[in-house]
């Protein structure tokens, strides 16, 4: 019975761990990030072999020196496999791919945040007849509308973007000037976002 049963685990362990590695190369776009792609595959490779070796020794019945070897050896393998796995992921998520995309994500929300802040002035304009003309009734405006940016973007009275910084409005007559700091948290540069220009 646990012959058969470690011959089962083993046929889908075989078969499944092509089909993770290959799920895994698609989201693996960084010089990094292919590093540990192909550390694991190199990894999953042995297993699969030091695996099969294992399994081959237990059909033949021979339960000698060499048997207990291949089973260390396996889950050695497996070991530096899993420990390849959670070091390849830590890096996609902080420096590789997965960071490049949580970044752009950011980026995406501040800019919409932006966008959406004329449209709720607009709004308050059509309930009261005003415009909001600086930072505490702008807050005040998000609240009475109902908007998501009170509740995503607004800290202990400030207007703040996706990274945390407090954001500079400009009120005109008519006008209204958004600037955020970008991913870098400093003013005036490259990767500022700037409404109505940027």
């Amino acid at each position: 019975m646990k012959q058969t049963l470690r011959i089962l685990f083993g046929t889908t362990f075989l078969m499944g761990l092509p089909c993770l590695a290959w799920a895994d190369m698609m989201q693996r776009t960084t010089q990094g990030d292919i590093l540990f792609f192909l550390l694991k595959i190199l990894l999953g490779i042995l297993v699969e072999v030091a695996f099969l070796v294992w399994i081959i020794l237990l059909l033949v019945e021979r339960k000698t020196t060499y048997h207990v070897q291949a089973g260390y050896i396996t889950f050695a393998l497996i070991g530096a496999l899993g420990l390849s796995i959670v070091l390849g992921e830590v890096y996609y998520q902080t420096l590789g791919y997965g960071a490049h995309k949580n970044a752009v994500a950011k980026a995406r929300q501040a800019r919409s945040m932006l966008r959406n802040i004329p449209f709720v002035c607009e709004t308050y304009y059509a309930d009261t007849g005003e415009y909001p003309t600086n930072t505490a009734m702008l807050i005040d405006a998000l609240k009475e509308t109902g908007s998501y940016l009170y509740d995503e973007y607004v800290q202990h009275g400030a207007l703040i973007d996706s990274w945390g910084s407090p954001i500079e409005i400009t009120f005109g007559d008519d006008t209204l000037s958004i600037h955020s700091a970008g991913p870098d948290r400093k003013f005036n540069t490259v990767d500022d976002l700037i409404y109505p220009d940027g």
